[in-house]
């Protein structure tokens, strides 16, 4: 069985390679918005979540939506586009976003949840699609 019934459209797989070893890791991240015009899903994560400071330190990788890969380019917004994005409702509203985190990886992300332990607001990441690539 491939990954496409068990993804859906609510959640991606995100390739991410560690920036301590270089490895390859896989993270299930709950999508936030996914906008079609764009061709950029926004995740929301704690500024300290492995996958997130991974994608810092090499920003150009894959996800995989439903039985689809794309390659993206993670783009970190600042505090003005990030109220933007939520301003317009990008987030899904607060409650949304307090409860977006990754599942994959348990071990490693077991305290990367958005908002984490402090109730601090999301960081919200980017991930803008290659040209010329068949979009959901």
């Amino acid at each position: 069985m491939g990954l496409g019934p068990v993804l859906g459209r609510r959640l991606l797989l995100l390739h991410h390679t560690a920036r301590d070893d270089g490895h390859i890791h896989h993270t299930v991240l709950e999508i936030i918005t996914y906008d079609a015009e764009r061709g950029c899903w926004i995740l929301a994560s704690s500024a300290d979540a492995p996958w997130y400071l991974d994608l810092l330190a090499a920003p150009m990788t894959t996800v995989q939506v439903g039985n689809h890969h794309y390659a993206v380019t993670a783009h970190f917004p600042d505090a003005g586009e990030a109220a933007e994005i939520v301003g317009r409702g990008g987030t899904g509203g607060r409650r949304r976003a307090r409860r977006a985190c990754p599942v994959g990886r348990m071990a490693e992300n077991s305290d990367a949840r958005t908002g984490g332990r402090a109730g601090k607001p999301p960081t919200l990441v980017r991930l803008d699609a290659a040209r010329g690539q068949r979009l959901p």
